[in-house]
């Protein structure tokens, strides 16, 4: 639930994409494109409606969380830039007060009876005021800037924004007890655990509009030898983004800077040798220009323009729905999603705005995932979930990264989900459990993707962000097998593993076009070792010692259906139905692999038969139970 005053309705609505529609004299609406409610509260009640976790988000302002003695209970997300004011103490222009300690020992009318007492309270201890000739401070919820004009009152303290209101009533400021604006808060301790993620996604949104609206993107080109002092001037938000030119002792910099110094670091640029500066907006204009590139020239779309393309997509109310689908097509078309250099940078700009995952024990484990990145469109049985499960529990420490499906009939979450599973959020200073199998769903910890995911589900392939998915891991596992369903990903996704610190990996692809290691033939493979070589191969079933089968003897279905089948697989014992063959040897192939990069299994032949006994012996189930268990218990503790 958010709780808002009408002033924050174009914040929300147009800026962060929160559609509602609400109806004349209606306090409370539902959103149309988010599971939220919305509801319209005075200013002065939000800080207490959020801090008593009864509302997961509110806009207000500071001065009305301090009045209500509600900051130890709240959390301020972001400052919003707008509604900035000033409480100030008032006198009568023409009149005998000219100071705060003239005034000290008089009457004094508020609307915000706690933030004036306690200013006057400090000025009459300072003054040795005591009895009778302390301040007397008196409450009016409105008009109070006619309080003086009527008798009532020697001063008033009331907020501030342009001073009109002040100068109309013949009032002019001698003091200024605090500066104030609107704030995004949320409750220090939710009564939802659950709606986090919710949470992170509005307040991501609401961070971009405000960072749209404060910042501009200068561009510029300078001399090597300047440029230390020009990356000074213009540090940007987090790094500013330099590209090689032609001339070789020259440099192409991109940064954003605050709007409102914009003018001041042009100034700065030119007086050190900066030439060609521009100053601009993200807007669906700038966009275009990078989306002209990409269609027009996509062998010159360089990893800088894939950072700022991202920048402008993360930015909430920027680019329209027209231009999100082509650029995911034109990527696809295009395949700049299989250069090495661009996924890499694509990577940097996701985990820049992912939440850090701690994950327990790190060091004493050798952390694996077992990830495909979709798209092939063969439907199989979910074998990547499967084996890290099974090679869980053959003594691999699993951490899977991953989602529901987009391009496929049932995703990793969907199977866990059907099976039972509970994916809670994170929650500050609470690590991934040290156990055997842990999933961690995507979603949770990369909220800047969830702005795209409904337009990638729309489109009928494969998109950059199924290619990113593996390659962005939140406990960034230091052993991997991927699969991709083209062989040309191979190499460089095994370069961007590589890049992105793993040590060992083993990235396949199906002669099919599976992403997946194939039980119906051949499989190319890409093996990265310690010392960083990468290795590329042919695999084969006959290599882990299992016969062949037909692709549409390992086909899925739903993911109710896929779970059944995963049940009956981990839960017979050593009375596998002879009809669950093809699947039992599919999973054993996968699992097996990652039992090698784990440095579980010394081969795969080794790998095939410690993943037997996994299932066979019940551990593999076990995993999977603790996993489950796992999830319910921190479920309960956060009462969800």
């Amino acid at each position: 639930m958010l709780a808002v005053t009408c002033r924050c309705v174009r914040c929300i609505d147009a800026g962060a994409d929160i559609q509602f529609r609400r109806s004349n004299r209606l306090d409370v609406c539902l959103v149309i494109n988010h599971p939220i409610a919305l509801v319209f509260l005075p200013a002065a009640d939000i800080p207490s409606f959020v801090g008593n976790g009864n509302i997961d988000l509110g806009i207000t302002g500071h001065d009305v969380i301090l009045e209500a003695k509600m900051q130890d209970k709240i959390t301020q997300v972001q400052r919003l830039a707008f509604g900035k004011c000033a409480l100030q103490v008032q006198v009568p222009e023409r009149g005998p007060i000219k100071t705060v300690e003239d005034l000290a020992g008089k009457r004094v009318v508020t609307s915000f009876e706690v933030l004036a007492g306690e200013y006057f309270e400090k000025l009459d201890d300072r003054l040795a005021l005591v009895g009778g000739q302390r301040t007397k401070i008196q409450y009016i919820g409105g008009s109070v800037e006619a309080a003086c004009a009527l008798g009532l009152a020697d001063g008033i303290v009331d907020l501030v924004e342009s001073g009109d209101t002040m100068r109309a009533a013949g009032l002019h400021a001698i003091a200024t007890v605090l500066e104030t604006e609107a704030v995004l808060i949320k409750s220090t301790t939710p009564s939802r655990a659950d709606h986090t993620p919710l949470i992170n996604l509005i307040a991501s949104r609401i961070a971009g509009v405000v960072a749209a609206e404060k910042y501009v993107v200068c561009s510029y080109n300078i001399s090597r030898e300047g440029l230390p002092r020009a990356v000074q001037l213009t540090p940007g938000r987090r790094a500013p983004t330099i590209s090689p030119l032609e001339k070789t002792d020259w440099v192409d910099v991109s940064a954003m800077v605050l709007k409102k110094e914009s003018a001041r670091v042009m100034d700065e640029l030119v007086a050190i040798g900066a030439e060609d500066i521009l100053i601009y907006k993200y807007t669906s204009d700038t966009f275009k220009t990078l989306l002209g590139k990409l269609v027009k020239t996509p062998e010159y779309f360089t990893p800088d323009n894939i950072r700022l393309a991202l920048e402008h997509l993360f930015t909430p109310d920027v680019v329209p729905p027209t231009q999100i689908g082509a650029f995911l097509a034109a990527t696809h078309i295009h395949k700049v999603e299989q250069r090495p250099e661009i996924l890499a940078a694509a990577a940097e700009v996701l985990r820049s705005r992912a939440l850090t995952a701690v994950i327990e024990d790190d060091d004493k484990d050798f952390v694996v995932d077992i990830v495909g990145t979709g798209g092939d469109g063969h439907n199989t049985f979910n074998v990547s979930t499967s084996a890290g499960i099974v090679a869980a529990g053959a003594g691999a420490r699993v951490v899977k990264h991953g989602s529901p499906a987009s391009t496929s009939l049932s995703g990793s979450a969907d199977l866990l989900q059907s099976l039972g599973c509970l994916f809670v959020a994170p929650t500050a200073g609470t690590p991934i459990a040290r156990v055997p199998f842990t999933f961690v769903l995507a979603s949770h910890y990369h909220p800047a993707a969830a702005l795209v995911a409904p337009y990638r589900k729309s489109l009928p392939f494969r998109t950059i962000f199924n290619v990113l998915g593996p390659l962005i891991n939140p406990a960034r596992p230091r052993g991997m097998v991927l699969g991709v369903a083209d062989r040309a990903l191979g190499l460089p996704f095994a370069s961007s593993l590589r890049d992105g610190g793993v040590t060992r990996a083993l990235v396949v692809c199906g002669a099919e076009g599976l992403d997946e290691i194939s039980c119906a033939g051949e499989t190319w493979a890409w093996s990265l070792t310690p010392d960083g070589e990468i290795v590329e191969s042919v695999l084969h079933p006959a290599q882990f010692g299992l016969g062949t089968h037909p692709l549409t003897a390992v086909l899925g279905g739903r993911a109710p259906e896929n779970a059944a089948t995963l049940t009956r697989l981990l839960t017979s014992g050593g009375e596998i139905p002879e009809a669950l063959t093809p699947v039992l040897e599919f999973v054993l192939m996968n699992a097996s692999a990652l039992l090698v990069v784990a440095g579980v299994a010394v081969d795969y032949k080794d790998g095939v038969r410690l993943a037997k006994e996994s299932i066979v012996s019940g551990a593999a189930w076990k995993a999977l139970e603790t996993f489950r268990e796992v999830g319910r218990t921190a479920a309960a503790s956060q009462g969800k």
